[in-house]
C-alpha cells in the first residue's frame, strides 16, 4: 500500500516501525518477532486507516496531530509546516550561543535591566523555536510571532494538555505580526492568548532574534513531494524566485532596530543562497556562515 508513496524501503519500514508503536501500541519490532500477535479491532483498524492516508500523501505528522523536536513532544495540524530536523539544529545552535558566556553571562548583566535574556523568534509556525529556548532558559523572556492565525492557535495550545516537560512559569508569548512590515509593526502588538499588551517586551533592546523564515524558492517546487505540496502551507515554505531573500532583509531590519550591542541573530536559510543570505548582515560586527548535520551550509549567525 504505501510503496508507491515511499519508494525508499528504509524510511517504508520506519513509517511502519511508527505506526506498529502509535496505533497497535506493540514495540516497533513486533512486526518481525511477533507477526501473529493479536490486535484488538479497533487498532487494526485505526493502522489500516493511517496506511491508507499515508498512501494518499498525508503526512504521518499530521494523521497523528504531533511531532517529536528536541525530545519534546509538539502538536502540529496542516496551519504549521512540520519541524525538520534542521530547526531543531537551529534551536541547538541558539542553545550554544546563548549559554556562550560573552553572551549570556556578565555582557547579559550590563546590558539588560532585566537579568534575563530576552528572545524573539520570527515567524513562530508551530512554536518550536520559542517553546524550545523557553524551556531551555526558564528565566527568559520569550515572544513569537506569525502572521498566520491559524498557527498562533497552534503555538498557543501546545503543552496544553499536560505538565510541559521542564516547565517554567515564564512561557513564551505569541503575537500576530507581518514581520515584512518591518519592526515598525511592533506597536500595539497584543498577547494572542490573553490580548495583553506586548509593549514591555519591546520597549528596550533583545539579547536574541531567531527565525526559520520561508526560503524555498517556487522554482524548487518541483523537487518536492506531494505529502509537503499537497499539505504543508505554502504561507510557511515559499517564497518569489525574483526575490528569494525579502523575509531576511525584514529580518535585518528588524535586528539592527531591536537587537542590543553584542546581541545575537540566527537564522535558518536556503542552502542555495548562503553568500547571498550572508550578504545581507554585513553591516554586524561579525557573520558567518554555519552547516547542518548533513554539512550543508544552511544557517548563518550574526553579532550585532
Amino acid at each position: 500500500m504505501l510503496t508507491a508513496e515511499y519508494s525508499d524501503r528504509r524510511e517504508r519500514d520506519a513509517l511502519v516501525s511508527s505506526m506498529v508503536v502509535d496505533f497497535l501500541h506493540l514495540p516497533g519490532y513486533a512486526i518481525v518477532t511477533d507477526p501473529f500477535a493479536d490486535i484488538p479491532e479497533s487498532d487494526a483498524s485505526e493502522f489500516l486507516d493511517c496506511a491508507r492516508r499515508l498512501s494518499e500523501g498525508e503526512p504521518y505528522q499530521y494523521i497523528t496531530g504531533w511531532c517529536e523536536f528536541g525530545g519534546r513532544v509538539f502538536s502540529v495540524a496542516p496551519g504549521v509546516l512540520i519541524p525538520r530536523p534542521e530547526t531543531e539544529y537551529l534551536c541547538r545552535l541558539a542553545g550554544q550561543k546563548l549559554r556562550d558566556s560573552s553572551l549570556a553571562g556578565q555582557n547579559l548583566r550590563e546590558h539588560s535591566s532585566a537579568g534575563r535574556l530576552r528572545i524573539l523568534d520570527l515567524c513562530t509556525g508551530s512554536g518550536c523555536i520559542a517553546w524550545t529556548l523557553a524551556l531551555d532558559f526558564p528565566d527568559a523572556e520569550v515572544v513569537g510571532l506569525d502572521v498566520s492565525a491559524q498557527a498562533l492557535d497552534i503555538a498557543c495550545g501546545q503543552f496544553a494538555d499536560c505538565k510541559t516537560p521542564g516547565s517554567t512559569p515564564r512561557s513564551p508569548r505569541f503575537a500576530q505580526c507581518d514581520i515584512l512590515r518591518g519592526p515598525s509593526a511592533t506597536g500595539g502588538l497584543k498577547d494572542w492568548k490573553d490580548g495583553a499588551s506586548l509593549a514591555d517586551f519591546f520597549a528596550g533592546p533583545l539579547d536574541a532574534i531567531i527565525s526559520n523564515p520561508p526560503y524555498v524558492l517556487d522554482k524548487e517546487r518541483v523537487l518536492m513531494r506531494r505529502n509537503v505540496l499537497e499539505h504543508e502551507p505554502d504561507l510557511a515554505l515559499f517564497v518569489p524566485d525574483c526575490n528569494p531573500l525579502l523575509f531576511y532583509k525584514a529580518i535585518s531590519d528588524w535586528a539592527l532596530e531591536l537587537l542590543r550591542p553584542g546581541g545575537l541573530l540566527l537564522v535558518e536559510q536556503n542552502e542555495a543562497l548562503p553568500a547571498e543570505t550572508a550578504a545581507l548582515f554585513s553591516r554586524f560586527s561579525r557573520c558567518e556562515t554555519l552547516n547542518d548535520l548533513a554539512d550543508k551550509p544552511r544557517f548563518t549567525f550574526a553579532v550585532r
